[in-house]
């Protein structure tokens, strides 16, 4: 391991550990000052409900509530910043206020609180980002994502009471349209030269042999990754 991956690595534990140790620090607040936070909610269609596009995501109404949250953010934000990081921040923003608009829009007359449209705003956009890249380890990470995620499909409709399940599908179509309007920045496909016009064997004899000799120079540079 180089330094420039423990550099991202630990960036990516910082930065989902920072939101999610503010997502406690909101709580355990709300908590001592005994405020109730479904007032601070999104509130559909409501003006003074507006200001929930900003605060709904902050504010849980109980600990299993902000527990559950917790560990799905953390675990999805660390991967999406490891492999979209020059993309993450534009792309969570969006889906931060997008999937706000949207409930305060559509969704029932009821106060919407929670981080889980952003949950599922993050979980939607690695899965997309891999499959409009067309990248294979983007695709394993997109799968990896359905595998430990999948259970959120069920979220999405209104099966549970007293479920935001309007957030869920909110964030979960935000999330699709960040990694489309992203598709073209951050980690791409490498595009070999026998898949474009005009593609000759000889070019791509040069390229095997440019890579080759890119692999033996990176393995003398770093002696850590040998076995």
């Amino acid at each position: 391991m180089n330094r420039e991956e423990r550099k991202r690595i630990f960036l990516s534990l910082l930065i989902s550990l920072a939101f999610v140790y503010l997502l406690w620090l909101i709580h355990f607040l709300a908590i001592y000052f005994n405020i109730r936070v479904a007032e601070y909610g999104l509130i559909p269609k409501n003006f003074i409900g507006l200001r929930g596009i900003l605060l709904a995501p902050l504010l849980h109404a109980d600990q299993l509530h902000l527990i559950s949250n917790s560990i799905s953010l953390f675990i999805l934000s660390c991967i999406a910043v490891y492999y979209y990081q020059t993309v993450f921040y534009q792309a969570t923003t969006i889906i931060y206020l997008l999937s706000g608009v949207l409930v305060w829009l559509f969704a029932r007359p009821s106060s919407h609180i929670g981080a889980s449209g952003l949950v599922y705003g993050i979980a939607t956009f690695i899965f997309f980002s891999g499959i409009f890249r067309r990248d294979t380890q983007l695709i394993t990470i997109s799968l990896l994502v359905i595998f430990l995620y999948g259970s959120l499909f069920w979220g999405l409709f209104p099966f549970i009471p007293h479920q935001s399940f309007e957030y869920h599908l909110a964030g979960a179509l935000s999330g699709v349209l960040a990694s489309y309007i992203f598709r073209n920045k951050g980690p791409q496909r490498k595009q070999y030269s026998w898949e474009q016009e005009g593609y000759v064997q000889e070019d791509f004899e040069n390229e095997l042999e440019e890579e080759i000799i890119e692999t033996d120079l990176s393995n003398e540079n770093n002696p850590e990754n040998k076995n």
